[in-house]
């Protein structure tokens, strides 16, 4: 993959007590750039201080984005991020995040993504985003 991939850093939440585990958790989203356009969206999520047992989610929103597009030009790729005793690991896996009100109205199942130049990109993607974005270094 020869893309010039860039982030922009745009938003982060964090809840005292999240509603499924009552632990503390925190969520930071940007946007990504390929050769200078618009090209994905991404999404991690993880529990403060508990990557080595939860590890986190990632989701990548990837498509066309700018004037004239809409969430039906643009899919959802989600992936499970884990700390390993050889390092970092990821793998992309099925996921129900679509509906009319996202920025996705797809949600692409592992099968659909495994094996193509989607998942070299939606890794590059991900790579870029652990390697530029400092708010990601507790997944490091």
């Amino acid at each position: 993959m020869d893309l010039s991939l860039e982030i922009e850093p745009t938003g982060s939440n964090e809840l005292a007590s999240c509603p499924w585990c009552g632990q503390r958790s925190r969520t930071v989203w940007g946007h990504v750039y390929a050769d200078d356009l618009p090209r994905a969206a991404y999404f991690f999520h993880w529990t403060v201080d508990r990557i080595a047992d939860r590890g986190a989610s990632i989701n990548v929103i990837i498509g066309d984005w700018g004037d004239g597009t809409t969430a039906e030009d643009r899919m959802v790729v989600a992936l499970e991020y884990r700390r390993l005793e050889t390092g970092p690991g990821m793998g992309v896996v099925d996921t129900t995040t679509q509906g009319k009100s996202r920025p996705a109205t797809r949600a692409l199942r592992r099968e659909e993504v495994i094996g193509t130049a989607l998942a070299d990109e939606v890794f590059a993607i991900v790579d870029t985003c652990l390697g530029s974005d400092s708010r990601l270094a507790e997944l490091l």
